[in-house]
């Protein structure tokens, strides 16, 4: 059984990486950032809870995308996407 405290996390950080590449798609990327960031501590309060290769690749994304975010590179959104490509692909995500 997963615990719901996983779950939510989960669920947040999934929609926070949404956020994030909407943000991006639509040239904003403060909200990016924000977003990205607010994914980032949910998939690692996932990681310490249950680790998962998604979840640890997708964290690496979200860095990435937090990083090129404040530089205002345009590649953050792809970065934020695959992050949360990731995140779906982990268990429970559903």
């Amino acid at each position: 059984m997963v615990p719901r405290l996983h779950k939510n996390h989960l669920s947040e950080a999934i929609a926070h990486a949404r956020e994030a590449v909407v943000a991006g798609r639509e040239g904003k990327p403060n909200s990016l950032v924000l977003h990205a960031t607010n994914a980032l501590e949910h998939a690692q309060a996932v990681q310490r809870q249950t680790p998962d290769r998604h979840v640890v690749k997708a964290i690496t994304r979200l860095k990435e995308a937090v990083k090129f975010g404040k530089a205002k590179r345009r590649s953050a959104t792809t970065i934020a996407d695959r992050a949360l490509q990731e995140l779906e692909r982990a268990p429970h995500a559903r």
